[in-house]
């Protein structure tokens, strides 16, 4: 969602099961925010940072709650319009 011209928010939802590793539940909810560093028609460049809480029920360990600090960074290079480059990190 953009908040501004340069500025935006980001919001997943994730959850999955594992029988092989053991997980039977994991439930996550992630929140960022972004800056737009970079924005032409063949460049892109988006920095930013959040939180994510996640919720485990697994074989391996304790079954709980656990928050996570994110940063991000991605980088989209439009070559011509039948090749793009895309970097995440």
């Amino acid at each position: 969602y953009d908040l501004k011209e340069r500025l935006f928010t980001q919001t997943q939802s994730l959850y999955y099961q594992d029988d092989v590793a053991g997980i039977q539940a994991n439930i996550e909810q992630s929140a960022a925010l972004g800056y737009k560093l970079l924005s032409t028609p063949g460049h892109k460049l988006n920095v930013g940072g959040g939180g994510t809480a996640q919720y485990r029920e697994w074989d391996a360990g304790d079954n709980g709650t656990a928050p996570y600090a994110e940063i991000f960074q991605d980088y989209i290079w439009q070559i011509n319009p039948r090749i793009t480059l895309r970097q995440d990190a």
